[in-house]
């Protein structure tokens, strides 16, 4: 099991593999709402990738205003440029955090934002 939020179809291993996306958090650099839709057709299954648009700005609005950055710490920051910018943000600050840990003493707070502003 698992999950992800990227749209695509895929073979492995004979099977087709699909992931639908995310309808509140894509990371495939698109900044839509990801869906599919199914049918059963007499020759198989028809998968059908579809992605609207959304209001970004409010959802990037309500980081700030419901205080979510302020009591979240840190990381909250780098899940707001996930929002912003539809691209995974997370996973490369991990890497380079613990590139940046190994090395010394760094805060996770400055670790963010010398990441955000590198990146």
């Amino acid at each position: 099991r698992a999950h992800n939020h990227l749209s695509m179809e895929r073979r492995v291993a004979g099977t087709t593999v699909v992931t639908v996306g995310s309808a509140g958090l894509p990371l495939g650099g698109v900044r839509k709402a990801q869906y599919i839709i199914v049918s059963d057709r007499k020759q198989g299954w028809q998968i059908e990738h579809r992605a609207v648009a959304y209001d970004v700005e409010a959802n990037l609005e309500r980081f700030e205003t419901t205080g979510y950055l302020e009591y979240a710490g840190p990381a909250a920051r780098l899940l707001m440029r996930e929002f912003a910018t539809a691209t995974h943000q997370l996973g490369p600050f991990l890497r380079e955090f613990d590139k940046w840990t190994a090395s010394g003493q760094v805060s996770l707070e400055q670790a963010v934002t010398d990441f955000l502003n590198a990146y």
